[in-house]
């Protein structure tokens, strides 16, 4: 480390970043409590994230399923209801609610997409589960301020069929 650092320009600053990431990481070892209580909530804490983040690539990969909810996840995951409500709300949110704003920002994504302009809005909808030309527009208006069909004649570049 002493060699990079009589190095002037990048060497520098690469012992640098070593250096405070070494030093950080003793500082996060002896703050760490040794077996017990605390370090078991901490474990518990990471697995309420891991599961978390393998519950949404779930729910992602599943959102123009009409079935899917807070039921659904619960149930393929083996967890409670409670305890799926308890996940989301650790991070500000609801499994319902988290689940419609996905749902709403993969149809922004796809409503801004060329290669599917020949779609309408209500096929667009369907695909990521918000059945009903109405209630997908009603929500996409709720959640963006704009009409689905509105935000997507504003696209630069986009043509869509007529």
């Amino acid at each position: 480390m002493e060699l990079l650092r009589t190095e002037s320009g990048p060497g520098r600053r690469a012992a640098d970043l070593v250096e405070r990431a070494c030093v950080d990481c003793l500082h996060r070892e002896r703050s760490r409590p040794a077996a017990g209580a605390q370090s078991s909530t901490a474990y518990s804490q990471v697995a309420g994230q891991e599961l978390l983040l393998r519950i949404q690539s779930f729910a992602r990969s599943r959102l123009a399923d009409p079935e899917l909810g807070p039921g659904m996840l619960a149930r393929h995951h083996h967890i409670s209801l409670r305890y799926l409500q308890k996940l989301f709300k650790d991070h500000g949110q609801s499994p319902a609610g988290w689940i419609r704003n996905e749902r709403l920002s993969r149809c922004r994504a796809e409503l801004r997409d060329p290669r599917l302009a020949h779609l309408s809005v209500a096929v667009i909808g369907d695909r990521s589960g918000l059945y009903g030309a109405s209630h997908f527009s009603r929500l996409f208006r709720k959640r963006y301020g704009v009409a689905p069909g509105e935000y997507r004649r504003h696209q630069p570049g986009l043509r869509t069929a007529a």
